[in-house]
């Protein structure tokens, strides 16, 4: 009788079928992890595009806007005196995020004394983050007079 050397080919299928299983398993708790991630830059983001606003209003001494745009998915930081875009944020392009800000487009204004001026834009501002593969993914905020999200 011959000895038997080396694997019969429903074995390796059975191996390579259960490593399969498992590769997507992993795969899948991984994208939701990252999607998680991303959700939460840009949570933090949002966070710190608000604190530069209101640090760029009493540091320039002047009305500072900051700019929600729902269709660009950006956020800008724009002196309002003269219009110019001091920062953009795309969370499209960066971390493939959607911002949805109720009408489309909302303004916050910065005076120079760091809090909301009410002549100009609207306040609180209420939106959305989620990523675009999973909607249902969500991070519901607030910001408000002061600058703060809630």
């Amino acid at each position: 009788m011959a000895s038997r050397r080396g694997f019969t080919v429903i074995e390796l299928v059975i191996v390579i079928l259960i490593g399969s299983i498992l590769a997507g398993i992993v795969s899948l708790a991984l994208a939701g992890t990252l999607q998680r991630t991303s959700l939460d830059q840009s949570r933090r983001m949002l966070e710190t595009m608000v604190s530069r606003t209101r640090a760029q209003a009493i540091q320039e001494g002047e009305r500072i806007e900051l700019q929600l745009n729902s269709g660009a998915n950006t956020v800008s930081v724009v002196r309002t005196s003269d219009g110019a875009v001091l920062e953009t944020y795309d969370f499209r392009e960066e971390l493939d995020i959607n911002l949805d800000v109720g009408g489309g487009n909302e303004v916050l204004c910065m005076g120079p004394n760091g809090v909301a001026d009410f002549g100009c834009g609207t306040v609180p501002i209420t939106g959305s983050l989620y990523p675009y593969s999973t909607p249902d993914e969500t991070y519901a905020f607030t910001i408000t007079a002061g600058g703060t999200i809630i």
